[in-house]
């Protein structure tokens, strides 16, 4: 090819190329700003199918802000009394497909009970003392304050809460679980991810993972109880010296240490050859219950 030709050719691919940017939609964002008055109780149930999402107590009135995409219809706010809806609206061949993002941030009375609902989206919640309940296909879940309930789902994600809740409830099928200061009864449960627990006194606590090690660092109630379980990862427990508690730690395959209240114990010698270790010891007057069970990993309890 001539440099001639060459010019020519570059100057119709430069052509080409502007014709298709003009013909091509440009997804400009909007801006949402609405607010409605509530009275009573307020319950705040919000739903999108994409994007980030951050509920925040504070104030007597509901706000929300942020901003869509130019693919999203708009968002809805109904309020009737202590009743909120939000819903971001997508044209309906969107609704099986990937969605517009919709960034909101939304403001409510601290007292107010929240529940998100999501495809591919972050959620946040901070603030507020009612209840709370996240779900998403896909997402990060963030709970901070001091709600009276959490509930959090996602398949894909990570969950972190921070808060004084009495009650917690934790579902990942793959991602990380954080629960850090609640009080109370925890559950906690992921196929794949590791679970970390640092609280206070608790009456009951689930920790179970598929693939993932278990760290929990609390006490317990007298007559509380704490069941952590790991198929393919470890085990580890920060107990303070002077708990009450009655201990059953097993594993098939790995090994069992338990430093406890200054003691150093270890399975018996009839427990050493052949698969599997258990032990079994009190701790105090033995009011509470700590069963751990791991199938391929060390049980440390310290």
């Amino acid at each position: 090819m001539t440099m001639k030709r060459f010019r020519v050719a570059c100057r119709l691919l430069m052509a080409v190329l502007v014709l298709a940017l003009i013909g091509s939609p440009v997804l400009a964002k909007r801006a949402v700003d609405k607010s409605c008055e509530v009275s009573g109780a307020v319950r705040v149930s919000v739903e999108s199918m994409s994007g980030n999402i951050v509920v925040t107590g504070g104030g007597s009135s509901v706000q929300v802000r942020g901003e869509v995409g130019d693919d999203v219809e708009g968002v809805e706010l109904e309020c009737d009394g202590g009743r909120v809806e939000i819903t971001v609206l997508y044209p309906d061949h969107m609704k099986r497909m990937n969605a517009g993002n919709a960034n909101l941030e939304i403001t409510v009375p601290a007292s107010a009970s929240v529940r998100l609902e999501g495809l591919s989206t972050d959620q946040t919640v901070k603030g507020v003392n009612g209840k709370v309940a996240l779900e998403a296909m896909s997402g990060d879940l963030v709970v901070e304050g001091d709600p009276e309930e959490v509930r959090a789902e996602t398949l894909s994600g990570d969950i972190r809460i921070s808060a004084g809740a009495g009650k917690v409830s934790a579902e990942a099928a793959s991602g990380n679980i954080t629960i850090l200061g609640v009080s109370g009864e925890v559950r906690a449960e992921t196929m794949s991810g590791n679970i970390e627990l640092e609280a206070g006194s608790l009456d009951e606590a689930d920790l179970a993972t598929v693939a993932g090690n278990v760290s929990c660092r609390c006490d317990l109630s007298p007559g509380g109880r704490l069941t952590a379980e790991a198929v393919s990862g470890s085990v580890t427990l920060d107990l303070p010296d002077g708990i009450n508690a009655s201990f059953t730690l097993e594993t098939f395959n790995g090994s069992i240490e338990a430093t406890i209240g200054g003691k150093v114990r270890r399975p018996g010698k009839e427990d050493r050859y052949g698969p599997g270790r258990s032990l079994e010891f009190t701790q105090g007057t033995g009011e509470a219950s700590v069963d751990v069970s791991v199938f391929n990993g060390k049980c440390i309890v310290k």
